[in-house]
C-alpha cells in the first residue's frame, strides 16, 4: 500500500502559495496554488513523476492539516 501526503504552504515574501505532495520514502513534488488548484492535483503530479501506474484506486481523507491519499492497489 502506498500513501501520499499533501500540505498547503502559504505564500511568503519571496514565493507564492503552493501545495507539496510527498511520501514516506522522501519523494516529493511542489505545485503552485491558485484558486483552481487542489491537493489532488499535487498528488497526481507525484504519481506521474514516480510513474506509478493506474492500478488500484486512490482514496483520500484528512489527518490534521494534511490531505492523505492511499492507493489500495500498489
Amino acid at each position: 500500500m502506498k500513501a501520499i501526503f499533501a500540505k498547503y504552504i502559504p505564500m511568503t515574501d519571496h514565493k507564492p502559495a503552493r501545495v507539496k505532495a510527498f511520501d514516506s520514502d522522501g519523494n516529493q513534488v511542489t505545485i503552485s496554488w491558485d484558486d483552481d488548484s487542489s491537493y489532488r492535483e499535487a498528488a497526481d503530479a507525484l504519481i506521474k513523476k514516480m510513474n506509478w501506474g493506474p492500478e488500484g484506486t486512490w482514496v483520500s481523507g484528512t489527518h490534521g492539516k494534511l490531505e492523505v491519499f492511499v492507493c489500495t492497489g500498489l
